[in-house]
C-alpha cells in the first residue's frame, strides 16, 4: 500500500530511520486535511479541515506490510492510520495510508506547522532524540 507523509516523514533522514526497505516517491497533496503543529514537539499532525488548501506531501508507494507496522508503532497511539485519496502532479487520483491525529489528543494541537522552520532547525533536533529502527 502506498504511505502519504506531511511532516518529518516527507525527509529521507527520518523515513529511512523508520523503515527498512527502499521505496520510489513522488509529490502529492491530500485534500480535506490540515497541517498543524503538536504542542511541545517538533513534528507536526493532520487534523480534518474542509475548508483548508491541500497538504502538499510526500507519497511512498508500496510498502511493505512489515514497513506498515514499523510506521504504526514509529506514529503511536496518538495518530490513525486512514485511507484516503491524494492528488498526483499529474492529476491522477491515488489512495493511500495517512496518519492523522487522534480526536482524544485534540487538545495537543497547536497553531500552523512552519516546514521551513523543521527543514532548517528543527530536523537535527527531531534526529538527535529519535535513533530508529535500523
Amino acid at each position: 500500500m502506498h504511505v502519504f507523509t506531511y511532516g518529518s516523514l516527507m525527509f529521507p533522514a527520518v523515513w529511512q530511520r523508520v523503515v527498512s526497505g527502499d521505496y520510489q516517491s513522488s509529490e502529492a497533496l491530500l485534500s480535506g486535511f490540515e497541517r498543524r503543529a503538536v504542542r511541545g514537539a517538533t513534528y507536526p499532525c493532520l487534523v480534518r479541515s474542509e475548508s483548508s488548501p491541500p497538504v502538499q506531501g510526500v507519497l511512498y508507494y508500496d510498502v511493505s506490510n512489515v514497513d506498515l507496522d514499523r510506521l504504526d508503532e514509529f506514529e503511536g497511539e496518538q495518530y490513525q492510520r486512514l485511507l484516503v485519496a491524494c492528488d498526483l502532479p499529474d492529476g491522477e487520483k491515488i489512495e493511500a495510508f495517512v496518519y492523522i491525529w487522534s480526536a482524544e489528543n485534540i487538545s495537543q494541537v497547536g497553531g500552523d506547522w512552519d516546514l521551513n522552520w523543521f527543514q532548517e532547525q528543527g530536523l537535527a533536533l527531531f534526529l538527535k532524540h529519535y535513533p530508529g529502527f535500523r
